[in-house]
């Protein structure tokens, strides 16, 4: 049995923006594949369930999901990185 995923709380207006990412066709795939990863996680699916959905590795969903409980919407978009 699929271990299921801590569902993560969104407010409805957070929804609202995760849905919009993910319907995005003038936004990366990556970002959009992100909202997806926290949609699904606070509908309760399964980690295993997250993975097969998105492509996206054991690691990487649970860095998302991280991310976002940390920084909200904004925490799904790239971390800075030092310049040249």
């Amino acid at each position: 049995m699929a271990r299921t995923a801590k569902p993560i709380p969104v407010s409805e207006e957070q929804r609202m923006e995760l849905e919009a990412m993910v319907r995005s066709h003038k936004l990366e795939r990556r970002y959009g594949l992100r909202a997806q990863v926290i949609v699904l996680s606070h509908d309760g699916h399964s980690l295993d369930g997250i993975i097969k959905r998105t492509g996206m590795t054991r690691p990487t969903v649970n860095k998302w999901r991280n991310r976002f409980r940390k920084l909200g919407v904004a925490g799904l978009k790239d971390a800075p990185r030092p310049g040249k």
